[in-house]
């Protein structure tokens, strides 16, 4: 149906027009050059089938292009209705003057009241035939031109939506970082430098790169090290891997911080002071699929896995999802005893 209405929509693209308006009027003079066909028997009966063809046309412009717009659109049917019946009769009683030379042969032929009649429903029957077909042709127009700017509000829509989404993902990060930045300067200067190196050089990826739909892959990677190169920096026994294989995801785009979340859920729950405290990634394109796998340690009597303990930024990623991915994606939590995993499947277009 998409397809269909998006061919609909170029040909009756206003590039075009000047096409649309000639089939128009080719159309209606086209139909009275053949009911006259048998009558044309000197350049002058061409000439008035040419003129009475004229009349249809600025009649139906006229309706179509004024009268429907100044007053059936705007809901005044019978001021519609009654003007277009006053155009018609106008526009018929000009058509028969066009075939008659004189004054009085044209009186002659209004005074047969009978075939006058019936000459007048024929020609009605054709005015609202040409008058539907150019109001079919108009309201099509409309209507996809309102679908269009529906589209785009609806896009647009969307958009707003997901900056706001992807803004609401930096607080919670800054807010922990500067935490931690707080008690560095207290007790390991030198560290809290390399620090706020590290935290300039994310909130440069924030900034100049997050603005765009996609972008590669590879950035989106640096960016994940860098973000928990600042964690191991203040827990340097936290053991960090990141697993992928680069020749696999060579050219793959994806939305800017759209993994930020689990990271940062898997640092505030995975470095948490353990012995052998853990964050393992994996990233995995295949099949028509991207995987990125987190795990991370986590002490056994945490709470951390529960719907409810997930907080703002996972409800987030999944509104972020359902617009990016709708029905193509598919996010899994799974809370084990001493691990937490959350695994996010991709169907790439």
């Amino acid at each position: 149906m998409g397809a269909t209405n998006s061919i609909i929509a170029k040909l009756l693209d206003n590039r075009y027009r000047i096409i649309h308006h000639a089939i128009y009027i080719s159309l209606i003079a086209s139909f009275w050059f053949i009911w006259s066909f048998r009558s044309l028997n000197s350049f002058t009966d061409v000439l008035k089938t040419i003129a009475y063809s004229t009349t249809y046309v600025v009649i139906a412009y006229f309706n179509i292009y004024f009268l429907f717009q100044r007053f059936f659109i705007k809901g005044k049917v019978f001021a519609y209705v009654s003007i277009s019946v006053l155009t018609f009769l106008t526009g018929y009683f000009t058509q028969q003057l066009i075939y008659f030379t004189t004054k009085e042969a044209f009186l002659e032929d209004m005074s047969h009241t009978g075939p006058l009649l019936r000459d007048m429903a024929i020609n009605a029957f054709t005015f609202f035939m040409f008058i539907c077909i150019g109001l079919a042709f108009k309201m099509l127009k409309m209507w996809l031109n309102s679908e269009s700017k529906l589209m785009l509000l609806e896009q647009e829509v969307l958009k707003a939506k997901l900056s706001n989404l992807k803004s609401q993902v930096n607080p919670h990060f800054l807010f922990n970082t500067f935490n931690n930045l707080y008690v560095l300067t207290k007790t390991k200067p030198a560290l809290a430098s390399e620090m706020i190196l590290g935290l300039s050089d994310l909130m440069r990826y924030q900034l100049n790169e997050s603005n765009v739909e996609k972008i590669g892959i590879e950035k989106e990677i640096d960016y994940i090290h860098n973000l928990l190169n600042l964690e191991k920096i203040r827990k340097d026994n936290l053991e960090l891997k990141i697993d992928y294989d680069k020749s696999k995801l060579n050219g793959f785009t994806v939305e800017p911080l759209l993994f930020t979340t689990l990271i940062e859920n898997a640092v505030k729950h995975g470095s948490q002071q353990m012995e052998k405290a853990f964050i393992h990634i994996k990233l995995e394109r295949s099949n028509g699929l991207f995987t990125i796998n987190v795990t991370n340690s986590k002490p056994e009597n945490a709470i951390f896995g529960k719907e409810g303990s997930l907080g703002l930024g996972i409800e987030n990623l999944k509104s972020r999802l359902n617009i990016l991915y709708p029905g193509k994606h598919d996010l899994k939590l799974i809370n084990d005893k001493n691990t937490f995993t959350a695994d996010l499947q991709l169907q790439l277009k």
